[in-house]
């Protein structure tokens, strides 16, 4: 599980830097710093980038969403595995075994 966590933590940083180069070139387009040519005669490269960096943006937020399901299962899991390393394998034996006699005088 961890190798899966780092490997999308990783993954998850490139999309975001890919993700912020792409609406920095929106709005250096929009203000006419740079410009490129389109074939399309019917689409400006403004709109070009604008419905990429939006579909980009969506599709980022969409894959945060789905993983999040995935770090609260290794809450889960991590949880138990930190319990068990603190109180021992005999933690469950040692809340049964003991009980509450009351003493006489």
């Amino acid at each position: 599980m961890i190798p899966f966590l780092v490997i999308e933590i990783i993954w998850r940083v490139i999309f975001g830097f890919a993700l912020c180069a792409i609406w920095i070139c929106f709005v250096l387009t929009a203000f006419g710093l740079i410009t490129f040519k389109v074939e399309l005669e019917l689409i400006t490269p403004t709109e070009i980038l604008l419905v990429a960096s939006v579909l980009s943006t969506l599709v980022f937020l969409g894959f945060i969403k789905l993983l999040l399901t995935f770090y609260q299962g290794y809450r889960i899991v991590k949880k138990a595995n930190d319990r068990q390393r603190m109180y021992g394998s005999n933690f469950c034996r040692m809340k049964t075994s003991f009980t509450g006699k009351p003493t006489s005088l």
